[in-house]
C-alpha cells in the first residue's frame, strides 16, 4: 500500500481520528524516507565524482599549456562538488532531532523534500552559473587566440556560446520540471499527512 493509498484511507474515515494502524503508516513513511535519501545520496555521489574528475582534467589541461582559463574552469567544477559536500555535511543528523514518532518522521521527510526543492529552484546560482561563467571565459580566451579570420572566429564563438547556453537552459528546465512533477507533489502529500496527524491529536 502506497503513502497515497494510506492517506486516502485515512481521509475517507468519518472521524478526524486515525483509523488505520499507526505502525503501518510509520513503516511506509520510513520506507519512503529511506528511498528518497538513497536516491539523493547516489545523485550527489555521481555529481561530486564527475565534478572532481572534470576539475582534474581541466586543471591539468590548463597547467599543461592551455592557460589560466582552464584552471579557472576546473575551479568552478570544484565549487560545484564542494557545495554539494558542504550541504550534505551541514545536514547530517538533522532527521534525528524530530524524534522517532509518526509526526517526527513526517516532519523530517518534509524538511528533506523542502530542502531539495530549495536546491533545485536555486540550481542556476550554485550549479549552472559558475561553470557557465568559466566556460565563457575559456571561449573568449580561445577565440582571441585563434588564427582564423576575425569574422570566422567570432562566428564560432557565437555558435559555441549559443550551444552551451541551450545546454544550460535545458539543465535548468529539467531541474524545475523535477520540482513540479516529483518534489512538489511529495511535499503536498506530506503536508496533508501532517495536517491529518495534527487534527487527530486535537
Amino acid at each position: 500500500m502506497s503513502l497515497d493509498d494510506l492517506q486516502q484511507t485515512w481521509q475517507s474515515q468519518p472521524s478526524s481520528r486515525l483509523r488505520i494502524e499507526p505502525e503501518l503508516l510509520l513503516r511506509e513513511l520510513r520506507h519512503n524516507q529511506r528511498s528518497f535519501k538513497r536516491t539523493i545520496f547516489w545523485r550527489d555521489f555521481r555529481e561530486v565524482f564527475v565534478a572532481a574528475a572534470v576539475a582534474v582534467l581541466f586543471i591539468w589541461d590548463g597547467l599543461s599549456g592551455h592557460g589560466w582559463p582552464w584552471v579557472l574552469l576546473g575551479g568552478t567544477c570544484i565549487w560545484v562538488g564542494g557545495f554539494i559536500l558542504v550541504d550534505r555535511f551541514r545536514r547530517r543528523g538533522r532527521s534525528a532531532r524530530f524524534g522517532d514518532s509518526l509526526l517526527g518522521c513526517v516532519e523530517a521527510s518534509l524538511e528533506d523534500v523542502e530542502h531539495q526543492i530549495w536546491l533545485l529552484k536555486n540550481v542556476l546560482w550554485w550549479y549552472i552559473l559558475p561553470p557557465a561563467v568559466g566556460m565563457l571565459i575559456v571561449f573568449v580566451h580561445s577565440t582571441m587566440n585563434m588564427e582564423e579570420a576575425s569574422s570566422l572566429r567570432w562566428a564560432v564563438f557565437a555558435a559555441t556560446v549559443t550551444f552551451c547556453g541551450l545546454v544550460c537552459a535545458g539543465v535548468y528546465w529539467v531541474n524545475q520540471y523535477a520540482v513540479r512533477a516529483s518534489l512538489e507533489p511529495r511535499r503536498q502529500e506530506l503536508l496533508a499527512v501532517r495536517e491529518s496527524l495534527m487534527k487527530g491529536d486535537e
